[in-house]
């Protein structure tokens, strides 16, 4: 029984971990055909791009790096820096 609950712990953990962030789902909604262009990449590229935005060490580097994408995504780049 512990280790099936440590499973899902650590799977909750994960999927929380690369859920796209409220900011970039917030900004998103701002720009039109931005989270349409988003939700296009594939999970793979939509984990990276969750993954850098969750690296930022500060609030002002998370706020760049999610201009980036929506930038990055309304000219049809896909990927991230």
């Amino acid at each position: 029984m512990k280790s099936i609950c440590m499973m899902l712990c650590l799977l909750y953990h994960e999927v929380e971990k690369n859920r796209i962030t409220e900011e970039l789902l917030l900004c998103m909604q701002y720009e039109e055909g931005a989270q349409e262009k988003i939700e296009a990449y594939s999970n793979v590229q939509k984990k990276a791009l969750v993954d850098w935005v969750n690296s930022a060490k500060t609030e002002q580097t998370k706020a760049d790096r999610i201009a980036k994408i929506i930038i990055m995504a309304m000219n049809g780049v896909i990927g991230y820096i």
